[in-house]
């Protein structure tokens, strides 16, 4: 089954953007067998790309997203969680979304798990977990 992570960006000065997270992941991955990405259209917004990494027929898409509709749902979040989890949560208007295709073999639970520690790497980034309703540690 495909899921979801969400990096909520909580750091305002934050300059991010598509193109360098390209930048980023294609550093952090490079010694990853298989691995290659490129940047497809964004179905729903017509100027909008995120990047589709693969390893095989294995992919892990990324999502750069930001605006009135991020900070809806960084609201949103900010309810569900207990309160004063994340100081200033409520505010976020950028976050990363990543979504990863079904892997039941557990074939490219390593590649899962370096995805969460380059999230981990963006300074001010939160990661959570919308299946569950609770941050990552």
């Amino acid at each position: 089954m495909s899921f979801n992570l969400l990096g909520l960006i909580t750091d305002g000065s934050c300059q991010l953007n598509i193109e360098k997270l390209s930048e980023q992941l294609s550093s952090f991955f490079k010694e990853t067998e298989n691995f290659s990405i490129e940047y497809e259209d964004d179905p729903f917004e017509e100027e909008s790309q995120n990047l589709l990494l693969r390893w095989g027929d294995w992919w892990i898409r990324v999502f750069f997203e930001s605006g009135e509709l991020v900070a809806q749902s960084s609201c949103e979040i900010a309810e569900i969680l207990p309160p004063n989890s994340v100081e200033g949560l409520s505010g976020v208007d950028k976050r990363v979304r990543v979504l990863f295709a079904d892997d039941e073999q557990r074939e490219f639970t390593n590649e899962i798990l370096y995805m969460m520690v380059f999230l981990e790497t963006i300074p001010g980034t939160i990661i959570y977990d919308p299946q569950k309703n609770e941050l990552l540690d």
